[in-house]
């Protein structure tokens, strides 16, 4: 295996990669910020906010402010849950983010530039999804196990199979359904 040293006498049994699946939530939240983009925008076509302004309690509001608003709340109200319950703070950050690429374009561009940005901001976010998913290599050889992976940086982990005091393992009803799972070696140390 291109990148790993092997030791004397060891041989390569499997070389793994991550299953799409095993992914499906990182896919699913960028498909997420597309069609949100997207259905604002019909949305926003189909009540006529796209003329500018609207009619609201006596006075003419601009419509893309309510646009803004929906999007804003589409975005930050998930990319809180998703943190909390992940504990993990980049998904809201993330989604901050794309919430102000939207918001530029909208209010430099006009409402209808949503949907293109939301769907460009998607497919850019799942094509990176798919580029760190396939920069992961497990590489099992009759010694130990070794992890290759990273987009930008590259991080490499090996455990020998003489310091694996416990094996987690984890299979969701999906990946019962598609065949796959996780194995998490756990060594004396804790270190999975």
């Amino acid at each position: 295996m291109k990148g790993v040293k092997l030791l004397k006498g060891e041989e390569v049994k499997a070389v793994l990669r991550p299953h799409f699946m095993a992914f499906l939530g990182f896919y699913l939240a960028w498909v997420y910020v597309a069609a949100v983009g997207v259905l604002l925008t019909v949305y926003s076509a189909r009540l006529g906010f796209l003329a500018g302004k609207i009619p609201l309690v006596g006075s003419m509001v601009q419509a893309k402010y309510i646009v803004l608003t929906l999007w804003w709340l589409a975005l930050i109200v998930p990319g809180l849950i998703v943190s909390l319950v992940k504990v993990d703070w980049k998904w809201l950050l993330a989604f901050i983010v794309v919430g102000f690429a939207g918001s530029l374009a909208v209010l430099k561009l006009g409402i209808w530039c949503l949907a293109l940005t939301a769907f460009l901001v998607g497919l850019v976010g799942v094509l990176v999804c798919e580029a760190y998913r396939r920069s992961h290599v497990y590489v099992l050889t009759n010694y130990r196990i070794v992890m290759k992976g990273g987009l930008l940086g590259r991080v490499m982990r090996e455990v020998s199979y003489s310091r694996i005091s416990d094996l987690v393992m984890e299979k969701p009803l999906l990946g019962r359904l598609f065949g796959y799972g996780t194995i998490i070696p756990v060594t004396p140390s804790g270190l999975g």
